[in-house]
């Protein structure tokens, strides 16, 4: 029935509905509605929850208040800043989850709840079999393995690292290293884009206390290191530096002769006109083109650029989509390893500054040219407004 509403309710909340495992399947979509409140939602098979967790994004199944979702989940953690400033609250947030999970051997998740431009709400989670003890520990732990990265001073230090004490992989000492250098990488390229507001008069030691509260296990500590975080980035992370930074490299790779090499992603990233062709080129010009069809093996979809455009404009809010491709490149940026994968890092964030433009037809120009790759990282990592987009920018809708 079309009306019909099917709830899964537990009205005492110490005892939450579904205790043991659960399955459930459906022919086809529901036609009505499922509710669920106050239930174990975890306990749900991984198939059914992932179906279920897919119908409530279309709107027919209803996850309510007093479900847990996952084995374990944080409180959810709701944090203010300035205006614009909430897509580095979430960079960080990946930052410290990628690095939770190559320091554990355990997955760690990030759900964000809510957002806007001055405010973020969101939870850690996990669906390992742990204990809600070792849970807590290892979250506390890493976080404080993490800021101590930053008092790294020699390279005997960083070959001395090894793996947080009683985890369960044993990645050895080599992956050890290129975790830490992942997150503190990962970390400095927060703390220049932080320096960057700093100098601009946009980014205030609040949002320093903010930005530390996004991993929120060892309180006292976060309280007590917001002051000094800010003031070394006043100190060491603002544009003179940053330019004088990339001004000092440039110059070494000069020398060593390498810049030869770097200069075909350099300029393309940087979106100076120049044209890389790896197999064979077409041309095709026109501002609509309809049903259009070049090389090999190529076919025509029945859709024209403009009408793109006009979707794009008519159902996607820019100002979010630029926040979710922000935090896309640079989840991207953390696994990038070829030289197309950095351009298509470049082409999202050209999308994300069209997108704070309003300018509808670059951002589907730079989506198109992102590729599949970025749709595969934007599906990985949940920003479903991004996902949505590329697949309507590359045709696929």
């Amino acid at each position: 029935m079309a009306n019909a509403v099917l709830s899964f309710i537990s009205t005492d909340p110490h005892n939450r509905m579904f205790n043991h495992d659960v399955r459930m399947s459906f022919k086809e979509d529901p036609s009505g509605a499922v509710r669920f409140e106050n239930v174990n939602f975890y306990l749900l098979a991984s198939s059914s929850k992932e179906r279920l967790i897919q119908l409530a994004k279309l709107g027919s199944v209803e996850i309510g208040s007093g479900c847990i979702k996952y084995r374990f989940q944080t409180a959810v953690q709701t944090i203010s800043v300035s205006q614009g400033n909430a897509p580095l609250i979430l960079e960080l947030c990946q930052t410290f989850t990628n690095y939770f999970t190559a320091s554990n051997g355990l997955n760690l998740g990030l759900e964000i709840v809510d957002r806007n431009k001055t405010k973020v709400s969101f939870f850690y989670f996990t669906d390992e079999d742990i204990s809600e003890e070792t849970f807590r520990d290892r979250l506390a732990q890493t976080e404080r393995s993490l800021w101590d990265l930053l008092s790294i001073g020699s390279e005997e230090q960083l070959l001395a690292l090894e793996c947080p004490a009683g985890t369960a992989l044993s990645t050895g000492k080599a992956s050890a290293v290129i975790n830490a250098v992942d997150a503190v990488s990962a970390l400095l390229g927060t703390f220049f884009r932080v320096g960057t507001r700093i100098a601009l008069g946009t980014w205030t030691e609040a949002d320093t206390a903010a930005l530390l509260s996004a991993i929120p296990f060892n309180h006292e500590e976060a309280r007590n290191r917001a002051p000094r975080l800010h003031h070394l980035l006043v100190d060491r992370y603002t544009r003179r530096t940053l330019f004088g930074l990339s001004g000092e490299l440039n110059n070494r790779l000069f020398l060593e002769g390498k810049v030869a090499a770097l200069d075909q992603t350099v300029q393309r990233l940087a979106g100076k006109g120049v044209t890389y062709i790896m197999g064979d080129k077409y041309d095709v010009s026109g501002e609509q083109v309809v049903g259009f069809a070049v090389g090999p093996n190529a076919h025509a979809h029945d859709v024209t650029f403009n009408q793109i455009v006009n979707r794009i404009e008519q159902t996607v809010d820019l100002s979010q989509l630029a926040d979710e491709l922000a935090l896309l490149a640079q989840a991207m940026s953390q696994v990038a390893t070829e030289t197309e994968q950095h351009i298509a890092i470049g082409e999202v964030a050209k999308a994300e500054q069209a997108a704070k433009a309003k300018d509808s037809t670059k951002v589907v120009q730079s989506l198109k040219a992102a590729g599949g790759w970025a749709l595969d990282v934007a599906t990985k990592i949940g920003v479903s407004l991004a996902s949505e987009a590329l697949k309507n920018s590359m045709g696929l809708k």
